[in-house]
């Protein structure tokens, strides 16, 4: 797959909605974002209203996320450790077809 672009025109290179980008999924979510970032700041300080979280709140998310990263490692883990027994009952097999092909092979030779 060729990509096309100008170098020069750095806006069309952020903002391409090409095969394989995220952005043109997520860039309504992100403007949302960037709004209620906005709507926060100005009531803030504007009117005095503060809609921000507290620190609690963010220690539940670290170990929220914490707990979501070790399980998703754990996962890996296991997937990785299944894989490498396929490749090692391959290599197995490999070297057992190598090795009959051998005794099969060496009466041809005599």
């Amino acid at each position: 797959m060729t990509v096309h672009y100008d170098a020069k025109n750095h806006t069309q290179i952020l903002f391409t909605f090409s095969e394989g980008s995220v952005w043109g999924k997520c860039y309504k979510q992100c403007l949302f974002n960037v709004g209620v970032t906005i709507l926060i700041y100005v009531l803030k300080e504007k009117y005095d209203i503060n809609l921000a979280i507290n620190d609690k709140g963010h220690s539940f998310l670290s170990i929220l996320t914490s707990f979501l990263v070790v399980t998703r490692m754990s996962i890996i883990y296991s997937r990785f450790w299944s894989s490498r027994e396929v490749v090692a009952k391959m290599y197995r097999s490999g070297r057992r077809l190598a090795s009959k092909t051998a005794v099969y092979t060496v009466s041809s030779a005599l």
